[in-house]
């Protein structure tokens, strides 16, 4: 993996936990939320590739 990947994947990480920092404190937490944000995050690297139709990129938080 090459450092500008891994360093989009760094940022998205990063933001994916300050939205849940910020939805726990206003009360509106829930990890489906977490995830779909964090997919919707993967989904705008650009990796060289785009997932094949139908498809997308998947992090399980469970």
């Amino acid at each position: 993996m090459n450092a500008d990947k891994l360093s989009k994947i760094t940022r998205i990480a990063n933001s994916a936990i300050k939205q849940e920092e910020n939805l726990r404190g206003e009360g509106l937490f829930t990890p489906e939320l977490l995830q779909s944000t964090v997919n919707l995050m993967l989904r705008s690297i650009k990796c060289g590739r785009r997932p094949r139709p139908g498809g997308s990129y998947f992090i399980d938080l469970g």
